[in-house]
């Protein structure tokens, strides 16, 4: 009986332990992170992404393309969303996304090649990506995160992570959902200074 206390007196301190070596980690883990921005989302893809802690790549932006489609203040997501829409937040590496390629696309532009005007908001991938490679600055532009205005709105910005960029796990993101609003904002509330030159770099903003 003495050993059998002894062994789980034992389990549970290594349990203890272990759960506080995770805690640790965890909380390392999201100091080095960032807020990138905040999205609204069906429950079902909020449940996939809860389950995961990562942004699904398949959640476009009309006007910027294939991938996951943010903005950068949690006020304008009601907005966006439908009233059933849960609401995420997503973060990621300092390190990483100070140093990714941060491109602005405009409604329109002239094509260096045929001159004809190319209405971005409406284009396909091939026309946005396109566009990318005219910015020699960009190391990498068909990674590079795109942002835009929203048409319907002067005062709401968005931004949209490349499918290949999440897929590739170099940003090391994170995404968390909430069923409602006041959750959200009671884990994080901050306006993400997407237009800070300082902070984010994006080029091609006249």
């Amino acid at each position: 009986m003495l050993q059998s206390k002894s062994i789980l007196a034992t389990l549970l301190a290594l349990g203890l332990f272990f759960n506080g070596a995770q805690a640790m980690l965890d909380f390392e883990f999201l100091k080095r992170q960032m807020v990138v921005g905040y999205a609204s989302v069906p429950r079902e893809l909020a449940v996939w992404i809860n389950e995961r802690n990562f942004p699904y790549p398949e959640h476009p932006s009309r006007e910027l393309g294939e991938g996951f489609s943010l903005v950068n203040d949690p006020g304008k997501l009601q907005r966006v969303g439908r009233e059933e829409d849960w609401y995420c937040v997503v973060k990621g590496s300092k390190r990483r996304i100070r140093r990714a390629g941060k491109l602005y696309i405009p409604n329109t532009y002239t094509s260096q090649e045929t001159g004809e005007e190319i209405d971005l908001w409406k284009a396909n991938e091939h026309d946005i990506m396109t566009y990318s490679v005219t910015f020699k600055s960009l190391k990498e532009p068909f990674d590079a995160f795109r942002f835009a205005w929203a048409p319907s709105s002067n005062d709401r910005l968005q931004m949209l992570i490349p499918k290949r960029t999440i897929q590739s796990i170099d940003m090391k993101l994170w995404a968390q959902c909430f069923e409602t609003l006041a959750e959200l904002r009671a884990f994080s509330s901050e306006i993400v200074p997407w237009f800070d030159p300082k902070k984010w770099k994006i080029v091609g903003v006249s």
